[in-house]
């Protein structure tokens, strides 16, 4: 062999080596491009998912909204104070104006301004509501606290007295700070 011929064959391995280099970095490109895809549908997801829960809650349509919440319990109890609230307050007006997830499998915190219309006292209010939504299972939640499903939780009976029932009026209790329908 002579020195050309070994300089062609070195030259055609170096260019083989580089041709190979940029075929699989293009390829980590487009790996890393997947997954920066599917990070923005699961947050396209997530905007869908707030926007039809609030839709559900502005319009009524409670039997839309309950299942954004993935509990049994707390969905029971959300379905209950949902129908006891009806007519004592509507959203006019709901706008979501910031999602903040992290992305993977972390929560997402949700900033909502809505106006709700408290319909005893003919008063508008403008609200804002900070939730936090987490992703199960392909789908995004609304993740009720502890503190939230208590406020949620109908009032439980003070002991009766002996020797008849207590009529005495029971304090309603106030809204929650998620913006679930709250006066």
């Amino acid at each position: 062999m002579s020195g050309s011929q070994r300089r062609l064959g070195t030259i055609g391995i170096v260019l083989c080596l580089m041709i190979s280099g940029i075929l699989l970095s293009i390829g980590g490109c487009v790996g890393a491009h997947a997954s920066v895809r599917k990070q923005a549908k699961k947050q396209e997801l997530l905007r869908e998912s707030v926007e039809a829960y609030w839709h559900a809650l502005r319009w009524g349509y409670y039997d839309r909204a309950v299942p954004f919440v993935e509990e049994p319990t707390a969905r029971a109890l959300l379905w209950e104070y949902l129908l006891d609230r009806e007519g004592k307050a509507t959203i006019n007006d709901a706008t979501v104006y910031r999602l903040d997830w992290p992305g993977d499998d972390k929560p997402a915190e949700v900033y909502v301004r809505y106006q709700l219309y408290l319909n005893d006292e003919l008063v508008v209010t403008n609200r804002k509501a900070v939730q936090t939504w987490y992703l199960s299972n392909g789908r995004w939640y609304l993740d009720l606290t502890p503190e939230e499903l208590a406020l949620l939780s109908p009032a439980q009976p003070e002991s009766e007295p002996e020797g008849g029932t207590d009529s005495r009026p029971r304090p309603k209790k106030e809204g929650v700070s998620t913006g679930i329908l709250a006066p």
